[in-house]
């Protein structure tokens, strides 16, 4: 299955995505000279133990899908040490600003598709409205720096959240069906950039089968803080067992 953005950070950090091709800037990228941030707020679990704090980062990645093989960008990035200037005096929690996400429009990342290939992959009964809709994807991943490169691999990842921001060529619907039939996936975008809330519900009258939400929220909600999670399923959310799983998952 080839690695497309609906995919998330589970996808790109598996097998074969430890060779994919990591851009980013050295270090957390500093916002530039005169701008208006904003900012998303992020709670997460507790650090293990054997982490250092120091060098473990709250990053917003793209994916370009374009190529051969996929190139990670990473957009902005705060490092999570109790002294960074973006750490919040409640535990476990960080703000990230948002900014150059226009440049993922316009630049060379390609990160402007059409929604079928941005969304979706392995699927079928695949509907989008309108037809030639674009959507640009940046996802949140937590991942200690081991290595110095300022990029996540699989081996760096800590936590995720299937809540991503999102930029759409107008406003649009979609929707589709996964590969084994056991999950409807459905979307609504508003035009421009939004931030997209992942829900996962499993009715109790359809055992083993599941209704996934991608829905841009009114702005308002973007003051409401993301949670994040060890990597998990996209389809179930937190990969919990059939039977657990009867309202809704992040």
């Amino acid at each position: 299955m080839k690695l497309k953005q609906r995919s998330g950070l589970q996808a790109l950090f598996g097998g074969a995505a430890l060779m994919f091709l990591l851009t980013a800037c050295p270090g957390p990228i500093p916002p530039p000279p005169i701008y208006n941030p904003q900012y998303l707020t992020f709670k997460y679990p507790a650090l293990p133990s054997t982490v250092n704090s120091r060098n473990t980062y709250l990053a917003a990645i793209a994916i370009d899908t374009s190529g051969s093989s996929n190139t990670v960008t990473v957009v902005n990035s705060v490092a999570l040490d109790s002294g960074s200037l973006y750490a919040s005096p409640q535990p476990n929690t960080a703000q990230l600003p948002l900014y150059n996400l226009d440049s993922l429009l316009n630049g060379k990342s390609q990160c402007l598709q059409d929604v079928v290939k941005g969304e979706a992959d392995g699927i079928k009964d695949f509907k989008v409205t309108p037809e030639k809709a674009q959507t640009c994807n940046v996802y949140f991943v937590i991942y200690e720096d081991r290595d110095g490169n300022s990029s996540p691999s699989s081996a760096e990842e800590l936590y995720s959240t299937h809540d991503i921001m999102s930029y759409a060529s107008s406003d649009l619907t979609y929707s589709y069906t996964s590969e084994d039939g056991n999950s409807a996936v459905s979307g609504v975008r508003s035009k421009g950039w939004s931030l997209v809330r992942h829900l996962a519900l499993q009715p109790v009258s359809t055992p083993g089968k599941y209704l996934v939400s991608m829905n841009s929220v009114p702005k308002e909600d973007k003051a409401l803080a993301l949670t994040m999670h060890e990597p998990s399923a996209f389809y179930t959310s937190q990969s919990l067992p059939s039977a657990a799983v009867r309202g809704s998952q992040p």
